[in-house]
């Protein structure tokens, strides 16, 4: 079952706000499992705002 490109990018946000690292790292797993990341890029560019926030 592949969960729907709305929901990622809700949790993705919220992730964001809370600055949850792991938990984003976990999503990414889950969203390059389902080869969602290559196919979209709102996911991708939230993704990648996420973690460049991480390193800093």
């Amino acid at each position: 079952i592949q969960p729907d490109i709305p929901t990622y990018l809700t949790v993705l946000t919220a992730i964001k706000e809370m600055n949850n690292i792991d938990k984003a790292k976990q999503v990414q797993e889950d969203i390059l499992k389902q080869n969602l990341w290559q196919n979209h890029v709102e996911i991708q560019k939230l993704l990648e705002e996420i973690l460049k926030i991480s390193n800093k």
